[in-house]
């Protein structure tokens, strides 16, 4: 693991020198960003798709006096064989080896078809306030929304659940497969009570047990959570893990992006 994070980090270093092909080559496709500045969503289908979009080259770099960039802090905050979590505290360098600003960043690792690379990631810049409390009161109350209509979808269809989310949304599976809905009726209409059952026998409704936000910034909260799911007699099914990236986007607090070790 260690090494794969020498060789991410050697490569976005190397943009200037090779286009970002090398740093383009350490990615899972799709391949999803969320942006500086939330809710701004992006997505690349191939490696070449990438390149070609000019955002591995060095002029994209924000920071004039930018020469590299390094980890000062990386943890792991949830993993499996398949998808890896990881929170990191990256500072940008200049020639004079003077640090010019830092940012947090959330790093989804995958592996696919043998091969272990960055899948999303998520970051502010500059690193933001250490505390942002009325993000994080607004992120868990759109959480608290999402899990009470998430828990209606066999009632109502999942149309109260759409509403909660944030667009486009994008849920990571299991074995990092990505998945994007662009518009809430689009969710709505790939969503089904038939298919939450088929996957899951015998559900009635979920809980989160644990909810820890791990990152946070002014429109951007990242929380980990482990999530329980019941039958109608209150028996536990299952438990997992999951991530979620909760935005504002034109006042509407809601959920952007999840990313769980479960099926659904």
């Amino acid at each position: 693991r260690g090494l794969g994070d020498v060789y991410k980090r050697q490569a976005f270093n190397e943009i200037c020198e090779d286009g970002g092909e090398a740093w383009a080559q350490t990615a899972n496709y799709p391949h999803v960003r969320f942006g500086l500045f939330a809710p701004r969503v992006e997505v690349w289908e191939t490696e070449q798709e990438f390149i070609d979009d000019r955002q591995t080259t060095c002029p994209s770099i924000s920071t004039p006096t930018w020469d590299h960039s390094e980890f000062s802090s990386i943890e792991i905050v949830q993993s499996s064989a398949r998808k890896v979590h990881i929170t990191l505290l990256s500072a940008r360098i200049d020639t004079e080896g003077n640090e010019i600003s830092k940012s947090n960043l959330l790093h989804i690792m995958s592996e696919k078809d043998g091969h272990s690379g960055t899948l999303a990631r998520s970051s502010w810049v500059p690193q933001p306030p250490t505390e942002a409390p009325e993000a994080e009161a607004a992120a868990l109350e759109a959480l608290a929304e999402y899990i009470e209509a998430f828990n209606e979808i066999c009632e109502d269809g999942g149309e109260a659940w759409a509403k909660t989310l944030n667009y486009p949304h994008v849920h990571f599976d299991a074995d990092g497969q990505v998945e994007v809905w662009e518009t809430e009726q689009e969710l709505i209409d790939s969503m089904s009570c038939e298919a939450i059952l088929s996957l899951i026998p015998n559900w009635d409704h979920s809980e989160f047990d644990s909810i820890e936000i791990v990152q946070r910034g002014p429109s951007k909260v990242h929380i980990t959570l482990v999530a329980t799911q019941y039958d109608a007699a209150g028996k536990a099914l299952g438990s997992f893990e999951t991530f979620f990236i909760m935005t504002e986007k034109e006042g509407h607090w809601g959920t952007q992006a999840r990313s769980s070790y479960a099926s659904l």
